[in-house]
């Protein structure tokens, strides 16, 4: 089988166009990386700032609670205060029925 040699011009031209694909390929490569860059920072940045987010809600959380636990035992020292003077009222009402009271 015999081949036949192509012309350098035809040559020259299929090398000028495989160039022009390689340097597009090597454009959209760059970009992509580019892209892949500014995704990789974006999300490194979402992650400190979720992280930042999330401490300031356990700070939050955690001074809340306190407080909460605060009005709650206020709660039950007022109850108990309450409950007392209605045992003092009860033992005075009852004196004063009974005719044993003085102030």
């Amino acid at each position: 089988m015999r081949r036949f040699p192509l012309p350098l011009s035809l040559i020259q031209d299929q090398n000028a166009k495989i160039n022009s694909q390689l340097e597009g390929a090597k454009k959209k490569d760059a970009e992509l990386a580019r892209y892949r860059k500014d995704l990789e920072d974006l999300n490194q940045r979402n992650e400190n700032e979720l992280a930042t987010l999330r401490k300031k809600n356990a700070d939050e959380l955690a001074v809340l609670t306190e407080r909460l636990e605060a009005i709650q035992k206020a709660k039950a020292k007022a109850d108990s205060d309450k409950e007392n003077i209605r045992r003092q009222l009860d033992d005075v009402s009852s004196q004063i029925t009974l005719g044993r009271w003085t102030p």
